[in-house]
Parts: C-alpha cells; sequence; structure tokens
C-alpha cells in the first residue's frame, strides 16, 4: 500500500500502516482519510473501526460521561466527557435529549421524558454522526399503568447493540432492572437477555431495600463493575458505602468502603477499579476519582455549577469510528460541542 499516488510516495507494508493507525485518535483518523482513496478505504472498512474499538476498549482508553441538567434559562442537558488523567472536560451541550446509555463511542438519546412511541437515536458524539430507530408497533398501555425507560447496549454474543425498554443498565448484553412485588413489597432484580429473550428474576437481599429506597430516591442506579451489574449503597455509617454484585444469580456485598471526603455520592464506575465521586467541600460540590484498591482519591478541583444539579447516572465512554461509513447515518446537527462546562481551580 502506498501512502500517496506520486513518483516520491514511500512504500509502507499493509500490516505495518495498520498497526501504526489503530494506535491513533478518532480524530487524527478523520483526516488521515484524505490523504487517499487506500487510507480512506482501510480505515472506514468495518474490520479496521471494529479493531480500533477493540484496541481502545482493552487498553481501558475510558472516560466519564458526567450529565448536568442547567436550570438557568432555557432548560438544556449537558454532559461532559471527562478524561480521567488530566480531568479535561469535553463538553456536550445536548438540548432535551436524555441519554439512555453508552457503548464504545455510541449514545442512546431520547425526549427526556420517553414513552413508547417516542423516537430514539444512536448518535456517535467523536465524529458526529446519528442513526434514527424505528418506533415500535407495540400497543400503547394505560398512562398510570407504566413508565417507559430504555436502556441501551452491546450484545457480544450478537455482535449488535440493542435497546431495551424498562431496562436500566445492560452488562454483555443483559439488560436489569428492579421491580417491586405488589403483595409483600419485596425487591427484585429483572434481567432480559437480549439473545435468546429469556427474562430472569432474583429476590434481592432484604439489607439492601432501605438503602435502595432512602439513598436514590428511585430504583434506576444500577451500574455495572468488571462486567457484573452492582449497587452502591449507604453502609449505615458516615461517608461508608456497600458495593453489592450479582454474582451466580445472588447478590454479594462485595466491598464496604470509607471515602476520605465529605459527603461523598458514588456516581460510576470505569472498567477498572475507580469510581467517580461527587462530595462537598466549604459548601460547594466537586467531583473525584477513588481507586477502590489502592484507596487513593484524585481531588479534581472540578467545582460543579451552582445553576446546574447533577444526573446520578454516569456512563464511561469512549471513542470510535462506530457509523463512519454507515448508509443510515445522518450529520449530528442537534448536539454542539462546547468548552469548557465546569472550571476547576487550578
Amino acid at each position: 500500500m502506498r501512502s500517496t499516488s506520486s513518483e516520491n510516495s514511500i512504500y509502507i507494508p499493509e500490516e505495518i500502516l495498520i498497526d501504526i493507525l489503530l494506535r491513533l485518535p478518532v480524530k487524527s483518523l478523520v483526516r488521515f482519510m484524505c490523504v487517499c482513496k487506500s487510507w480512506n478505504d482501510l480505515i472506514g472498512s468495518s474490520s479496521f473501526i471494529g479493531r480500533h474499538v477493540n484496541s481502545y476498549v482493552k487498553n481501558l482508553n475510558h472516560a466519564f460521561l458526567v450529565g448536568l441538567q442547567c436550570t438557568k434559562g432555557k432548560p438544556k442537558i449537558r454532559r461532559s466527557i471527562f478524561f480521567n488523567e488530566t480531568f479535561k472536560a469535553r463538553c456536550l451541550d445536548m438540548g432535551g435529549s436524555r441519554l439512555n446509555g453508552s457503548s464504545n463511542g455510541l449514545l442512546c438519546l431520547s425526549s427526556n421524558s420517553p414513552d413508547l412511541y417516542s423516537p430514539v437515536s444512536i448518535c456517535n458524539p467523536s465524529i458526529m454522526k446519528y442513526v434514527g430507530l424505528p418506533v415500535t408497533n407495540l400497543s400503547r398501555p394505560p398512562e398510570s399503568e407504566y413508565q417507559c425507560v430504555l436502556a441501551f447496549g452491546f450484545n457480544p454474543g450478537l455482535n449488535d447493540y440493542k435497546v431495551v425498554s424498562s431496562g436500566h443498565a445492560v452488562s454483555n448484553g443483559v439488560a436489569y432492572w428492579i421491580m417491586q412485588a405488589e403483595k409483600d413489597y419485596s425487591l427484585h432484580l429483572v434481567s432480559f437477555d437480549t439473545g435468546s429473550e429469556v427474562f430472569e428474576k432474583v429476590l434481592l437481599p432484604e439489607a439492601m431495600w432501605d438503602g435502595l429506597q432512602y439513598y436514590f430516591g428511585g430504583f434506576n442506579d444500577i451500574h455495572v463493575y468488571k462486567e457484573s451489574v452492582c449497587f452502591v449503597l449507604p453502609s449505615g455509617r458516615v461517608d461508608h458505602i456497600d458495593i453489592w454484585v450479582l454474582q451466580e444469580k445472588c447478590l454479594h456485598k462485595l466491598h464496604t468502603v470509607l471515602f476520605p471526603v465529605t459527603s461523598p455520592v458514588p456516581l460510576g464506575f470505569k472498567t477498572n477499579d475507580e469510581i467517580l465521586l461527587k462530595y462537598r467541600k466549604y459548601g460547594r460540590r466537586y467531583l473525584a476519582i477513588f481507586n477502590l484498591q489502592t484507596k487513593q482519591i484524585n481531588e479534581s478541583r472540578v467545582m460543579l455549577p451552582v445553576h446546574c444539579y447533577l444526573d446520578h447516572r454516569v456512563d464511561t465512554y469512549v471513542a470510535s469510528l462506530l457509523l463512519l461509513k454507515d448508509i443510515r447515518a445522518q450529520e449530528l446537527k442537534g448536539i454542539s460541542s462546547v468548552f469548557p462546562l465546569c472550571r476547576g481551580r487550578n
């Protein structure tokens, strides 16, 4: 493969060229598609895009995707992509859109109060493209009998992405949510396998019930930790939390953690042992990253704006080329990038 069409071009073996390109960020790859037709075809091929995503996921090149609901002026939802090593942020102004999940650089967006017939889009903010999903043909139940909640994730068995109504988290192609029994008010973790389309139900330990109802004010904060479903709940002691993990169809308490900050609120996990926190200091709200293994905390000095409140749903994000050559994809115009949204005191 030649890098240009000129007589003085340097020949680069294709396997070496691919190895080099796989190490580059999305922004550079999009620019390099303009070098020549062969580079355009290579970078835009489904095999290269898949290998690039896998290499970034394997190397844990994830960032935190944090949501802020702004109350000043016209209501907006802004998602800040925090790069963990520096805590620098790229911020996305999402208008009135709601984030229902993030997977391999794709975001699932809907209206802020979705129902069965609300439009749903899958977008890639790294390349500013999106695909609109077809509207369901299911019959609408009475308004008082259902609440529509969406979950989005990747099913490795099907090698495809799935959107599930009534899910709160997706892990390995399985959607999870919590339901309460009408007779005894017991709490159950319900799962739906998007591949086999099979439902399962697990009774949650009574030790979790109070924490679920008191701490989050709702049953929508199911996290994914090391490819397992988990819950982060108050332990009953000041500045302590319990981490419960689903193992072999049972919930087990994995950790009880003391955070070295005031009023910590866990927000979400990376794929390793890092957890994002919101905490208070001198009457203001800040973000920090805590490592569960080393017990070390990285206080970011990122101060949350007074006129915004934090969405307790935090996803991880990794830039990718997905949707780059999808014939259904359209240019993404409803989301703008602003920098910065949250300013530290560095």
